[in-house]
């Protein structure tokens, strides 16, 4: 009897699993994300699926970056960058910023990376890299292929 209880109970738990799985893939498919972008003069929002190297992208509160970004213009921009690595406090960016040829990845003042949050400031950034060949990209195609990465500090030898 107590065996049966558990396959029901196991079927249920299978079942609502399954549901929920359904229902996030739905979600996903119409979650869409939009960027400030000036084109040709104008300030316009566009699917960050269009966006292209060579696009300015204008950054506030709130913003996801859509694309890894070269920082033209910062007015005290702070960033979230925990999802790219792992640090708990927002980064002061600095457009001005004058970088040396090793620096690491983390360290990039003037850059601003796809999938990070904008917490304060303003600012203007140009588009380098988008989906796949952005840093958050590498990240996802490094989980994707499954291969052990014991940190994401470890990650800047492949940036």
């Amino acid at each position: 009897m107590l065996l049966i209880l558990i396959f029901i109970d196991a079927g249920f738990g299978f079942f609502q699993e399954y549901k929920a799985e359904i229902s996030l893939r739905k979600l996903t498919k119409y979650l869409r994300y939009y960027a400030k972008v000036i084109r040709n003069g104008n300030i316009i929002y566009i699917d960050t699926k269009y966006l292209v190297p060579g696009d300015i992208v204008l950054l506030e509160p709130g913003d996801r970056v859509p694309a890894d970004l070269i920082l033209l213009e910062t007015e005290n921009l702070e960033i979230d960058e925990s999802v790219i690595t792992g640090e708990s406090f927002p980064v002061l960016k600095n457009a001005n910023a004058v970088l040396h040829e090793q620096v690491p990845f983390q360290k990039m003042e003037n850059m601003a990376f796809m999938g990070t949050l904008v917490k304060s400031g303003k600012g203007k950034g140009i588009v380098v890299l988008t989906g796949m060949k952005s840093s958050f990209g590498k990240i996802v195609g490094y989980i994707k292929a499954e291969e052990p990465i014991t940190s994401l500090l470890l990650l800047e030898l492949f940036l």
